[in-house]
């Protein structure tokens, strides 16, 4: 019956389809390789269903092939889709038969509704649901009855009465179900996927978290232990486990050395945070020490409840050794401060808070805490307070360091006073913003300077620089120093006679790095730029000195002399050096530290830190806010926040913010804020420390903590806590409950003996297996609360909780799988076959070695199946080299992908080569596994089109003319390379465009017209372009265009051959112009010959005129022939000869003309006569060669006697005629009178006569017949 022959025949296919889930775990349906194996699938399904189809007659077929396609369309998409069309509409072609094209129509048909569809779908306007497959088969199944109109007419009636009711039933039905199980797989898929991802997450983020992690449960016994807390502590994970936290985490005070209580402890009895107090040592299981720091924290569920702990800690060892180094340079820097020779204090808040020994015993006070707490002020002469007041604002304001000293009056204990210099830099002591000041004691240097001022007195008419070294140095008429003050002892260390003595002493001390100062520089009449140079004195010192140097030139400009200051600047550079290197640490400070206004909070400073961090230039800085740099405030609040600062409540406000980069880029920031007074402004200082990856760990921890809180409760997967002991289930997460049935509370009271189906002997067995972990992976069958009995996968672990073992159990329904597993034995023999009848070949190889084929292979080597099982694959390769990088390039794309297609030849037994593809993937996953399956494919034949085409591209790319190809709208689809040399376009720039972009505006609309009427037509079109190029220039194109027309006689596209005839239709103006000058020329120079020959015969007495005239005419005649040589040369044959007799008469004329006699003169004169004639006749003759040639020969028609005219033509000829010739003239004309141009007819038959008696033989009749034809 046919609906038991159909239902047969689609649950075959049905049976087959749920093949495609096991294709697609392999090759994922969304890459190439699993659509193309999709494809290959539903469309060998498809040519199974052919094959076992029922038969309403011969050739008439009804299968299931329309519900593979489809589904495998909606499914798999159009590339899928398109493969298994195209398998099944080549079977069905091949199985042939009345119904052959319907049955390719239900194909295509199939094909077109499924990739309908899978578009809808893509695009969210469709939802792939149990009434939309049976509306879908629906469709396609109605769509395969409207085709049946197209078998044979005779069979229709009885086609429609047999398999209506089956089709529109059943086929629909099957839909839905190879639908569903797909659509099933699918999603089954997708929800193992994204539990493996969360698995990998959680457990990735616990492991890779950068500090020592331990959690533990509500009992204090430790869960899990991370690689770094295993470094920290000694213990491993596994030996760890279950073990109490105080056994694995032993801390010490590291001073005390007394136990610290542990964390853990009080966060399960309080639930609070708690972090480890300072100077925590961590026992290692090894007994070594390891400073930490640490956080526990509590774990709780849903309702609150602490179900375990998380301890965070870290190793402190390299932050304890900066800490413990900082405390030893704090020492050193104390110890230099005390045991400084020169007076330092400390001053905050304008006060004396620090003084070491020497400052006491300048002030003379017997220690520091006398003169502590005291004003600054108070210890320095009134003369100098507003110095001092000044400098003090600079420190505590400004926060500027003052390196240059100040000198003051210091007030001693004992009333008197002392001359001193201070310098200084802002420091922070005690949390206190203050400075540092040194002190140097300068009385003797002021006595100095008194005694000194005295000696100036007496002597400032000799120098009135006296502390500075003045000299004068001379190169001519002697070399050497004439002039240098006492202050060279000074700076120097050399005496003045010293300086006398050696002429070179003062270029000796100048330092040999600052040489080539002196040498490089250029003298000039006028020098104004200090010159800086080092000294060497004479006790080995360095003296910096400042000069200024006047160079003395005589009258001729010659240099003669210098005379010069210089300055002993040493102290003022060491200042600047000190000075350089205070700034210098506040530059170089890695923390962000600004200055800005307290009223427009505006940015004063910005160190360099802040640049780099920010980004912004300090120039920028300068113009922005504080508030421009904090996105999470703006200025209300940012002022509501500093008000305490503003009004004295605080004086320093810390606070967690956020900055923003000048790239956009955000980052944690904690500032430290301060306001300072500095000449009643009132500026903020403020201190900034980037604290981005501490917010990014607090982030990271807490997102930890909570999907580790929430992993057993709201997990996704079946999840059940057994009592190893008792077997009663303690605890079910919500999926167990929606899977099972029950609710979590009636789960728990149940023992796992209810739930699973196993005997309890068995089910013992397994559950000591598991607490052995012999086995954590179990196959059972459990019952659910509706009495059904579903197939599960079970991965078990014991788990220590509280002393007690426990079973965690995840639970896999894998009803579906079992199931498919079952069919899929069932349907092995059926596969056996599709192997077997595949239209391509397929094998399988164990290390090389051929274990099975099909019979395609046979067919394509001429091997029998008997002689390749058990050869090696090498059997088929030319060498092994070849075999061995198919191997290699093979292995390479399935470790990628998954699967390898590789093109190579195989050698046949007869010998012959053929190509082939090759399409391999290995049995197992792992991608060096020695069982491989192949698929071979003879792609011969599409090498040898290949190897043609690569030809014939070869020749259109390297073609010296433009080739064009556009489809049929005229859009640009190719042009090769020769057109974009042509006209500058390049092939990014003219595809898809229309070549209308080559029109120069000089071709009509008709002559476009006439170009697309003939080419639309099938036909080709010739002619020339006046065509534009990109850069505007005007080209010529000879083209050539037609159209390109496929099998079915359609135009499918246009090609256009064209060549640059730019350069040739140049030429050919360029020719063209010179023909109509020489025309001109030569009927100028006719004129000119006929006006000399009416002069010459006249004048023939006159030999020195006649003379003249030839050279002229020499002359004209050369300048024609530099106008046209070649065409000069086609001629210059007939004027040579003419011409040499001219000029041989005329120069025997002017040479004998006095001797001869006048018969002898007649004869040459007569001779030139004919001569110039001929020469006349000869270029009309050229003329109206010309002429003709050029279509411009003007006719001037009259009415004339054709008898009077050919009398005339007749005594011309006779004049040429010799004895030996006979000329003839007869004239048979009914008119006596024509109109015609008789300048024309005379010259065209003298010159056929002419040629007639010059080429016929001696003796010859030359006879001329003039008839009239039709009264003309």
């Amino acid at each position: 019956m046919i609906i038991i022959d159909l239902i047969y025949n689609l649950s075959v296919l049905f049976a087959l389809s749920s093949l495609s889930g096991f294709i697609d775990t392999k090759f994922d349906k969304k890459t190439l390789q699993g659509k193309l194996m999709q494809g290959f699938l539903f469309g060998i399904i498809a040519i199974i269903g052919m094959l076992y189809p029922f038969n309403l007659t011969e050739g008439i077929i009804f299968d299931g092939r329309s519900i593979v396609i489809s589904i495998c369309t909606l499914l798999f998409g159009p590339i899928s889709g398109f493969i298994s069309a195209l398998l099944a509409s080549f079977f069905r072609i091949y199985l042939g038969g009345g119904g052959a094209i319907t049955g390719v129509s239900v194909i295509i048909a199939s094909f077109l509704i499924g990739y309908l569809f899978c578009y809808l779908n893509s695009k969210g306007k469709i939802k792939l649901s149990k009434t939309l497959l049976y509306l879908y088969g629906l469709i396609v199944s109605a769509v395969m009855m409207v085709l049946m109109f197209t078998l044979p007419q005779k069979f229709v009636g009885e086609a429609f009465l047999t398999v209506t009711t089956t089709v529109m039933v059943f086929y629909p039905l099957i839909t839905v179900l190879i639908g569903k199980v797909i659509i099933e797989h699918f999603e089954n898929k997708k929800f193992v996927e994204d539990l493996d991802k969360e698995k990998n997450l959680y457990r990735t983020t616990l492991y890779s978290i950068g500090d020592a992690v331990i959690v533990a449960d509500k009992s204090g016994n430790i869960t899990h232990l991370n690689p770094n807390a295993e470094k920290l502590t000694g213990w491993n994970e596994k030996d760890a486990l279950g073990q109490p936290l105080s056994i694995v985490f032993k801390i010490i005070n590291e001073y005390s050395r007394i136990i610290t209580p542990n964390p853990v402890e009080k966060v399960l009895s309080e639930g609070i945070v708690v972090g480890l107090a300072n100077h925590t040592l961590l026992i290692h299981k090894n007994g070594n020490e390891i400073p930490i720091a640490d956080s526990a924290a509590p774990m709780k569920d849903n309702k609150g409840n602490i179900i375990g702990v998380v301890l965070v800690f870290r190793d402190q060892t390299i932050e304890r050794a900066k800490q413990r180094e900082l405390e030893e340079s704090e020492l050193r820097f104390r110890t230099m401060i005390e045991n400084a020779p020169e007076p330092i204090f400390i001053q905050t808040n304008k006060k004396f808070a620090y003084l070491n020994p020497a400052a006491c015993r300048i002030f003379k006070i017997e220690n520091q805490s006398q003169l502590i707490g005291k004003p600054i002020i108070e210890q320095f002469h009134s003369d100098y307070h507003a110095i001092i007041e000044e400098r003090m604002k600079v420190f505590n304001i400004d926060k500027k360091p003052i390196l240059k000293y100040q000198e003051l009056r210091a007030l001693r204990s004992d009333g008197s006073t002392i001359w001193v210099e201070t310098s200084g830099a802002p420091i922070n002591y005690k949390n206190e913003d203050g400075a540092l000041i040194f002190m140097r004691d300068i009385s003797e240097r002021k006595e100095n300077e008194l005694a000194l001022k005295i000696s100036e007195e007496k002597y400032k008419r000799l120098t009135e620089n006296a502390p500075d070294l003045i000299y004068r140095y001379e190169f001519y008429p002697k070399r050497g120093f004439t002039f240098v003050n006492s202050a060279a002892v000074r700076i120097t260390g050399y005496t003045v006679e010293e300086h006398y003595q050696d002429p070179d002493l003062g270029f000796k001390i100048v330092h040999p790095d600052d040489r080539k100062l002196l040498e490089n520089l250029s003298w000039e009449k006028n020098i104004t730029k200090p010159l800086t140079l080092r000294w060497i004195k004479k006790d080995g010192s360095i003296a910096w000195t400042e000069q200024k140097n006047t160079p003395i030139f005589d009258d001729d400009g010659k240099l003669i002399a210098i005379e010069g200051i210089a300055r002993d600047i040493t102290e003022k550079m060491v200042l600047e050096q000190e000075k350089f290197r205070l700034l210098n640490i506040l530059e170089s400070s890695l923390n962000e530290i600004y200055l800005f206004d307290a009223d427009t909070l505006k940015f004063e400073y910005a160190n360099r830190g802040a640049i780099q961090n920010t980004g912004y230039s300090l120039a920028e800085l300068k113009e922005m806010t504080s508030v421009d740099l904090k996105p999470l405030f703006n200025i209300e609040s940012f002022r509501n926040m500093i008000s305490p600062l503003l009004s004295g409540e605080k004086n320093k406000l810390v606070f967690e913010t956020v900055h923003k980069r000048k790239s956009g880029s955000f980052y944690d920031v904690v500032v430290h804020l301060q306001l300072f007074n500095e000449n009643n402004k009132r500026i903020f200082f403020a201190f900034i420390n980037d604290i981005t990856e501490r917010k990014r760990i607090e982030r990271e921890l807490k997102q930890s903590e909570e999907k580790f809180r929430s992993l057993f409760e709201n997990h996704s997967a079946v999840k059940l806590l057994i009592d190893a002991e008792t077997s009663k289930i303690v605890d079910a997460n919500e999926a167990a409950s929606k899977f099972y049935g029950w609710s979590v509370d009636e789960l728990k009271n149940k023992s796992i003996y209810e739930i699973n189906l196993l005997p309890p002997v068995q089910l013992n067995q397994k559950i000591k297996s598991a607490i052995d972990n012999k086995q954590i992976r179990f196959d059972f069958q459990h019952r659910l609360a509706d009495g059904s009995v579903r197939d599960v996968e079970v991965y078990s672990s014991s788990v220590n909780i509280g002393g007690k073992t426990f079973l965690h159990s995840i639970v896999h329904d894998v009803t579906d799988r079992v199931t498919f597993q079952k069919k899929l034995i069932e349907k092995e023999e059926k596969l056996s076959s599709i192997f077997r009848v595949a239209p391509v070949g397929i094998g399988v190889t164990v290390n090389r070695i051929l274990v099975e084929l099909n019979f395609r292979i046979t067919e394509m080597t001429g091997y029998t199946k008997e002689e390749l099982i058990g050869q090696n694959i090498s059997l088929f390769f030319p060498n092994e080299k070849e075999l061995e990088n198919v191997a290699t390039k093979s292995y390479e794309q399935i470790r990628a992908s998954g699967i390898a297609m590789v093109e190579t030849r195989w050698i046949k037994k007869n010998g012959e080569s053929i190509d082939i593809l090759l399409a391999a993937t290995t049995i197992q996953k792992e991608d060096s596994s020695p069982e491989v399956v192949f698929t071979v494919l003879d792609i011969t034949d599409r090498k040898i089109y290949e190897r043609e085409l690569i030809k014939k591209s070869l020749a259109i790319e390297q073609s010296p003319i433009s080739i064009i190809i556009t489809d049929v709208n005229g859009n640009i689809e190719y042009v090769n390379p020769m057109f974009t040399k042509v006209t500058g376009y390049s092939l990014d720039e003219v595809i898809n465009k229309n070549p209308r972009i080559l029109k120069s505006g000089e071709h009509s609309s008709s002559f476009y017209k006439n170009l697309w009427g003939k080419i639309l037509n099938g036909q080709s079109w010739i002619g020339i372009f006046k065509n534009k190029t990109k850069n505007g220039k005007i080209i010529w194109e000879s083209a050539i265009i037609s159209p390109i027309i496929d099998k079915h006689g359609t135009i499918i596209n246009f090609i256009a051959i064209k060549e640059d005839i730019t350069e040739k239709v140049a030429k050919e103006e360029e020719l063209n112009r010179y023909r109509i000058h020489l025309e001109n020329l030569v009927e100028e120079r006719t004129l000119e010959l006929n006006r000399l020959n009416k002069e010459l015969l006249e004048q023939l007495n006159k030999e020195k005129e006649l003379e003249e005239q030839l050279k002229i005419a020499l002359s004209n005649e050369k300048e024609i022939n530099e106008l046209k040589t070649r065409f000069i040369a086609t001629v210059s044959h007939e004027f040579r000869t003419p011409l040499a007799a001219l000029l041989s008469s005329s120069q025997m004329i002017q040479r004998y003309s006095k001797k001869w006699s006048e018969e002898k003169l007649n004869e040459h004169y007569e001779r030139i006569s004919s001569t110039v004639n001929y020469l006349t006749q000869l270029l009309d003759d050229v003329l109206t060669v010309s002429r003709a040639e050029r279509d411009v020969i003007k006719n001037n028609p009259e009415i004339v006697n054709v008898h009077s005219l050919f009398d005339k033509i007749s005594n011309d000829v006779q004049a040429q005629l010799t004895d030996k010739h006979k000329l003839e003239i007869k004239i048979d004309c009914e008119k006596e009178f024509v109109n015609i141009d008789i300048r024309l007819v005379r010259q065209i038959i003298t010159n056929l006569l002419t040629n007639a008696v010059k080429y016929s033989p001696e003796g010859g009749r030359v006879e001329l017949i003039v008839k009239s034809k039709n009264n003309r």
